[in-house]
């Protein structure tokens, strides 16, 4: 069976916070951001999706400076504070 003939796996709440080491209500509280779904009151994740994230996250530069970030140092620069 090849991965695109592979069933789908999906990860609980549980699941996913056990394997990001968070609080399953942290993982609950975001799970729109990590395109969860539900499945009557139960949220679910489908791990490629997570997968893809996982990957994209590791390739992003931590060093580079965020939207917000360039605001904080424009409004700082002008005098106004944060």
């Amino acid at each position: 069976m090849t991965r695109a003939e592979a069933p789908k796996q999906h990860l609980t709440v549980v699941e996913l916070a056990e394997r990001w080491k968070r609080r399953p209500e942290w993982v609950q509280q975001n799970a729109r951001s990590f395109f969860g779904f539900k499945i009557g009151r139960e949220w679910r994740f489908d791990l490629t999706d997570i997968e893809s994230y996982e990957d994209r996250r590791k390739r992003a530069d931590p060093m580079a400076p965020t939207e917000l970030s360039a605001k904080r140092q424009a409004a700082k620069d002008a005098g106004r504070g944060w």
